[in-house]
């Protein structure tokens, strides 16, 4: 859409939900509007009056997912002057970090009570566009936060995401949690040291690390080639059923992640309506770690597979270059 067909749209917004021009700028639900004009979905999270906070939320959790699913993210701030919005389209990257294993060894009440590390804690800066100031700019990811009302992901409209990412890592972490799970996958694998000692470091405090995006069945599948994982881990997927689009959990531990890579995955049904895991029916769809892929949540009949190695995380841009 042009500047005049987006002015024009919030013209033709009816009173009670819009504003007529000339105006200082969109309101966030006047950006939502416009996106699902320009035919995508957009997903809205207020942070301004308290709910996603009061959720235990932070702008990181929300936005995270999104970014490593090349999906780029709408954050609208408040300034000392007036509201203000700006897109972030990326983040760095510090595999040196103290930070990431210290919050939750000291800070855990910071944490916000999770027991696992989410990957974004390897990220100091988003990276954003912002017009009053230029392009690719760095901001201190945690910085960003405190100045947040609000944050508006599009997402395509043929992927019908029904489960946020900041819920695929929870879900994920809780079908990971159990020590029968711990006791099942060390049971079953036949990795040799030192990478069934990596494994069993899993479940030890502060050391699970969870990294989520969301992906097209074909991306994922593309995925499995591009890192070297074997014939019988893309048969044992198949066997899945796995829907359009997936959320991809990708599974590591702290000095594998460092170096972006990773043990294993757990996938779940993105489009899985979330009233039906508050009566409890679940949307997992497998978990593999190393050489073990459990299809489904009964934990038994595993396939176990050549693959007994880390291998490489899913790396992907935020824009896709246009022919």
């Amino acid at each position: 859409m042009t500047i005049k067909e987006i002015q024009d749209n919030v013209i033709t917004m009816p009173l009670l939900e819009g504003s007529h021009l000339p105006s200082s700028g969109l309101r966030h639900f006047e950006m939502v509007n416009t996106i699902e004009k320009m035919g995508a979905s957009a997903t809205l999270y207020m942070f301004e009056k308290g709910r996603e906070r009061k959720q235990g939320l932070s702008i990181e959790r929300v936005v995270y997912p999104y970014l490593e699913s090349g999906i780029p993210a709408i954050i609208g701030i408040e300034t000392e002057v007036a509201g203000h919005s700006v897109l972030i389209v990326g983040h760095t990257f510090d595999r040196d970090s103290w930070w990431q294993q210290a919050e939750l060894g000291y800070f855990p009440f910071l944490a916000g009570g999770i027991s696992w590390i989410p990957s974004y804690m390897w990220t100091p800066e988003f990276i954003i566009q912002d017009d009053n100031f230029g392009p690719y700019l760095a901001s201190q990811r945690t910085l960003l936060g405190l100045f947040t009302a609000y944050v508006i992901v599009p997402t395509p409209t043929d992927c019908p995401i029904f489960l946020p990412g900041y819920i695929a890592d929870s879900l994920a972490a809780g079908y990971l949690a159990p020590k029968t799970v711990a006791r099942f996958f060390l049971s079953q694998t036949k990795v040799h040291a030192p990478w069934k000692e990596t494994l069993g470091k899993l479940w030890k405090p502060r050391n699970m690390v969870l990294r989520p995006l969301i992906l097209k069945k074909e991306e994922f599948i593309s995925h499995i080639n591009e890192v070297g994982l074997s014939q019988d881990v893309f048969i044992a997927y198949n066997e899945a059923n796995l829907p359009d689009w997936v959320w991809l959990v990708e599974i590591s531990v702290p000095e594998l992640y460092s170096h972006h890579l990773k043990i294993g995955e757990v996938l779940i049904n993105a489009s899985f309506p979330q009233q039906h895991i508050q009566v409890g029916r679940e949307p997992l769809l497998a978990i593999r770690l190393f050489d073990v892929t459990q299809i489904g949540n009964e934990f038994k009949n595993p396939r176990i597979t050549k693959d007994t190695k880390p291998v490489k995380i899913v790396s992907r841009p935020t824009f896709k270059e246009q022919h």
